[in-house]
């Protein structure tokens, strides 16, 4: 393996000090079914939350083990920890954490009821076919921690396929305006995918923002109490304001999706070529290294390339990182 901080972690999590009371916290089965409303409000609107997703006990284990790999800065080597403004522009760095992939580092996070039922949800959304394509973790540090920019989630995609989508959002303490809940342009997945752009013109920059103008007042906040959840479209407008509590705020993220598939029309993102950020940097150097056979071995661990879509998307997006990063 090219990197022994992946061997360390994931030994560390395997033997039960992170995890082991998230598994065992877990039933078999998923425990949540949407109802016809519910469906139809999240296909009209793009959006849907749920004021009640994960039990108490299971939200402390997920928040704990979340935790440790953001203090202990796991991923940082390969790309995979990143400062979301931190470009140029942006000071003081180190108010904004996202941490990709941390099932990479932490297994069981995907053998907890939370998981199941997350699954669940895009099943029931997106058909039978829908896997867990990636997740994520957000911390945003109290009082400092900045602002989400307004944008899509799939215009940070590679615009040769089409995507059919959906994240699920899950905070780790309440959340509100002032502690960057997340709000909604509802109907606004109905468009195609707008014009973005870095933050403030920096390229180095990880966040995009949106650059076509929209009704911001027709936005609506999800208020959402810890382990609640929302659900969004890849092509709903979002934004997260900055984190102004007493607290920090930390959600955990899941994005799912059925293979995606070339795209039946030409599009391009320039301002995908015009962004060149660190963590860009990082996972190329890391995947030259060695870390295109680790990622591939990750991918059959967990049983990814179920078909040929799955293939064929996964070698293309090891090349693209392999030229540029992204």
């Amino acid at each position: 393996m090219a990197s022994s901080e992946i061997e360390v972690f994931e030994k560390h999590c395997s033997n039960g000090k992170c995890t082991t009371q998230v598994e065992t916290a877990s039933s078999e089965t998923p425990s949540i079914s949407l109802t016809r409303e519910q469906v139809e409000a999240f296909h009209n609107n793009g959006f849907l939350y749920l004021k009640k997703f994960v039990a108490s006990t299971e939200l402390l284990e997920l928040k704990a083990t979340l935790e440790s790999l953001l203090e202990k800065q796991v991923g940082s080597r390969e790309g995979a920890r990143v400062d979301l403004l931190g470009g140029e522009s942006h000071k003081p760095e180190g108010s904004s954490f996202q941490l990709n992939n941390p099932m990479n580092f932490a297994p069981n996070l995907h053998r907890t009821q939370c998981f199941r039922d997350a699954l669940s949800i895009a099943r029931q959304l997106l058909g039978e076919d829908a896997r867990c394509l990636w997740d994520f973790a957000i911390l945003k540090k109290a009082k400092t921690g900045t602002s989400t920019p307004w944008h899509q989630d799939e215009a940070s995609r590679d615009p040769r396929f089409e995507y059919n989508e959906l994240t699920v959002w899950i905070p780790m303490q309440n959340a509100d305006a002032n502690s960057s809940c997340l709000q909604f342009i509802p109907g606004s997945h109905l468009a195609g995918v707008l014009k973005h752009g870095s933050p403030c013109g920096d390229s180095g920059a990880h966040a995009l923002q949106c650059e076509v103008d929209f009704d911001a007042q027709a936005a609506v906040p999800c208020n959402l109490p810890a382990g609640g959840c929302t659900i969004h479209h890849p092509r709903t407008l979002h934004y997260a304001g900055p984190n102004s509590s007493d607290h920090s705020r930390l959600a955990y993220i899941l994005t799912f999706g059925v293979a995606p598939k070339p795209s039946s029309t030409v599009r391009s993102f320039p301002w995908l070529e015009k962004r060149h950020t660190d963590a860009q940097r990082r996972r190329r150097q890391w995947m030259w290294r060695g870390g295109l056979f680790v990622t591939a071995w990750r991918k059959l661990r967990r049983r990814e390339f179920k078909d040929w879509r799955s293939v064929a998307y996964g070698v293309k997006r090891s090349l693209e990182v392999l030229r540029s990063g992204r």
